[in-house]
């Protein structure tokens, strides 16, 4: 259950192709085994406000990647570090002319500390 929450700044959320860099996230760690697709989740929230320092022109991407399942420190780190490519890859295609801060801080969740219910999920891949 790797969830990833996205905090944009209102103006650079409104140039960037959302479904698209998900979909590349999601196949991103799928396909490196780190987890299933089907259990990907992302999340797009645009902040109404924000300040990155005193510059009222910055603008700001910062990710929260969650996850539930143990996964070896190494897994985490590199799973955080294909999140950050993705975002710096999607924005520097659109070479913005004002300062744009980019992080990915790692979440890691114990089971214990996570409850889910669901409404006609997807069947697991057979």
């Amino acid at each position: 259950m790797p969830h990833l929450r996205i905090e944009v700044s209102a103006e650079l959320s409104r140039s960037l192709d959302w479904k698209a860099l998900a979909n590349d996230i999601h196949l991103g760690i799928s396909q490196r085994g780190w987890a299933g697709l089907n259990d990907l989740k992302t999340r797009v929230v645009v902040c109404a406000d924000d300040l990155a320092g005193k510059d009222p022109l910055a603008q700001q991407l910062v990710a929260t990647l969650i996850t539930t399942n143990p996964r070896p420190p190494d897994v985490l780190q590199a799973m955080q570090a294909l999140v950050l490519t993705e975002l710096e890859k999607a924005v520097s295609v659109l070479q913005p002319a004002q300062w744009v801060q980019c992080c990915v801080f790692l979440q890691a969740t114990p089971k214990s500390e996570y409850m889910k219910w669901q409404w006609r999920a997807p069947a697991a891949p057979t």
